[in-house]
């Protein structure tokens, strides 16, 4: 949810935006750890939701599907239209979309223009 806000101060006015959100509630994720800000910011803009709503999984593997979903995501999701190529990944699924796009999608000049792409705005 986001709330405008706008402030007066000596006669000068400037109107931010606040995005209220509701605390993680994931057990592996200690708000001192190193990681913290880093999951929140993940957690926040969509690009990972954790292993449940419990888990976020910091100690687990990324496995290949979730790291399609997550350049699928940070790609802003484009549609593709279901294919039966992979005998593992069948119609409707949290990966299928992720993991059909990539097969298709993203060359090797395109993974590092993303990669450089979410660098920059996570280190502004």
């Amino acid at each position: 949810d986001v709330q405008t806000v706008t402030v007066t101060y000596k006669g000068c006015t400037t109107t931010f935006n606040l995005l209220i959100v509701e605390p993680m509630t994931f057990q592996d994720v200690y708000s001192g750890a190193w990681y913290y800000d880093a999951v929140a910011n993940v957690y926040y803009n969509h690009i990972m939701t954790g292993l449940n709503s419990n888990q976020f999984g910091v100690n687990e593997p990324l496995a290949r599907a979730q790291f399609a979903v997550i350049l699928h995501r940070l790609s802003d999701k484009p549609s593709v239209s279901y294919s039966d190529i992979f005998p593992d990944v069948p119609a409707n699924i949290w990966y299928t979309d992720a993991v059909l796009w990539a097969t298709v999608t993203p060359t090797q000049e395109c993974l590092v223009l993303m990669t450089t792409s979410i660098a920059s705005k996570w280190s502004s």
